[in-house]
């Protein structure tokens, strides 16, 4: 009940960490993590891409996406900015955990155990991912690669990125005549 949008927008800016666990849907502008429904026949509140770009999570380093798909993207190369992991990566979040298929529940809470655990004992994130896999691999209800392969590790902090992308923008403009700009 906590997990209203006011409340993420709150604290979206300060937080160190983002830990989303929850359900996730795809849709053809890019991913939505649901929120609780607020009351009546309202549509479930959600946050996606756009959210982060006009909330960006300025003090974040880490941020896990456990739920459905959250790190698949369109059918080709061509799709809106609109992706999650796209949007914290251009915030500049070092770490961003997202799947790639819908997840397993039961599998997720001993995933998401070994990892921070892992975390906690001073690994980096994409070890700890590897931790995490090796750990839930290991049980026998999990073995296959559908509970555990799911998760990868991308990155935010390239540096200059934010910068090529701006120069590139500008670049791209500059070869367009004015009468179409």
């Amino acid at each position: 009940t906590d997990a209203t949008s006011s409340n993420i927008t709150a604290r979206v800016g300060s937080a160190s960490i983002i830990h989303f666990a929850g359900h996730a849907v795809q849709r053809p502008d890019g991913t939505e993590l649901l929120l609780a429904a607020s009351s009546g026949n309202h549509p479930p509140p959600f946050i996606d891409g756009e959210f982060f770009r006009v909330h960006p999570p300025r003090q974040c380093h880490l941020a896990v996406l456990s739920a459905c798909a959250t790190g698949t993207q369109g059918n080709g190369w061509i799709h809106p900015f609109q992706d999650i992991v796209e949007s914290l990566a251009s915030a500049g979040i070092n770490d961003i955990v997202a799947t790639r298929w819908q997840i397993d529940s039961d599998a997720t809470v001993p995933f998401m155990d070994a990892f921070y655990s892992s975390l906690a004992q001073g690994n980096c994130v994409p070890f700890a991912l590897q931790s995490a896999r090796r750990v839930v691999s290991s049980h026998s209800p999990y073995k296959n690669p559908y509970y555990w392969a799911a998760y990868f590790v991308t990155s935010g902090q390239f540096p200059g990125l934010k910068e090529k992308n701006h120069a590139y923008h500008e670049e791209s403009q500059e070869s367009v005549p004015a009468s179409i700009r």
